[in-house]
């Protein structure tokens, strides 16, 4: 799971790095952000976790379409095919979601659920992308359905 790309930029705790000098760096830049959260970290974890209350509060009428549009808009290229159809996975993960009775959904199917069920697509054994770009994907999807979301009314 990652999480919103825009919420790190406004808190400045992004952290990438891949060779020694930038780890050693990014580790000081960690210390410097973690001593930042401990401070702030009921405004952090707040701004966080308005935006999946976001996602959980659009639902969703047509599920293939949202997951389509979904994964066109981010570059996941949806495999249909005889033996495999990207869209009826995601769609089957979400809907069976949707109707677990200790989840509370009551087969009802909101946006939250549509990024999960696609999360759990990117990091599956269907996908042989690097983790990194698993990552970058995940990261996509999440921005989009941000960006792209609007609280339904009847919720």
């Amino acid at each position: 799971m990652v999480i919103a790309i825009e919420q790190m930029k406004n808190f400045n705790l992004m952290i990438v790095g891949k060779h020694t000098e930038a780890i050693l760096n990014s580790l000081e830049k960690l210390n410097e952000r973690l001593q930042y959260f401990c401070v702030n970290a009921n405004l952090v974890t707040a701004a966080i976790v308005a935006e999946y209350q976001t996602l959980g509060g659009k639902m969703v009428v047509n599920v293939q379409d949202r997951i389509t549009e979904v994964l066109t808009a981010t570059g996941i290229i949806a495999v249909d095919n005889k033996k495999f159809n990207t869209v009826n996975t995601i769609m089957d993960r979400v809907t069976t979601e949707a109707n677990l009775p200790t989840l509370g959904y009551n087969g009802n199917v909101n946006d939250w659920l549509i990024y999960n069920g696609i999360n759990q697509y990117l990091f599956s054994d269907r996908t042989i992308a690097a983790p990194e770009k698993r990552v970058e994907k995940d990261s996509k999807v999440l921005e989009y359905m941000l960006r792209t979301a609007k609280p339904s009314l009847a919720i």
